[in-house]
């Protein structure tokens, strides 16, 4: 069952949307004195690549085993699965504990919304 393109545009617009609220979030949190510096813009410009490639091939495995989810709502899924796998790939480049604790549900709740905003039809 191949991943058509109605279903990855949008996905590919989230993220798009994910990575701007991101953005918003961390020079907010780095105001406070919550977060050090994130480098910019390579951070950004990851986030934006590495993101849209794990969403898409989180959706391609996913479509193709019949969109499993585990309890969870199939957009719920996509977000929770790449944050995860996007969370892994900052603690192999040595992001802090704090940054995991702080973000992995910042992250979520803006990776779910621009899913949702969207309109991702999963």
């Amino acid at each position: 069952m191949p991943v058509d393109t109605k279903d990855a545009r949008p996905v590919v617009l989230a993220v798009v949307i994910f990575t701007v609220a991101d953005a918003f979030l961390h020079f907010l949190l780095e105001g406070l004195g919550i977060v050090e510096g994130v480098p910019f813009p390579s951070y950004y410009v990851n986030k934006l690549v590495f993101g849209t490639l794990i969403a898409l091939v989180i959706l391609w495995f996913w479509v193709r085993a019949g969109y499993p989810s585990f309890g969870l709502s199939r957009v719920s899924f996509l977000s929770w699965a790449t944050i995860l796998l996007l969370q892994v790939r900052y603690a192999y480049q040595g992001y802090s504990g704090l940054f995991h604790l702080i973000f992995i549900p910042a992250h979520f709740a803006a990776l779910y919304y621009s899913l949702k905003y969207a309109r991702v039809r999963l």
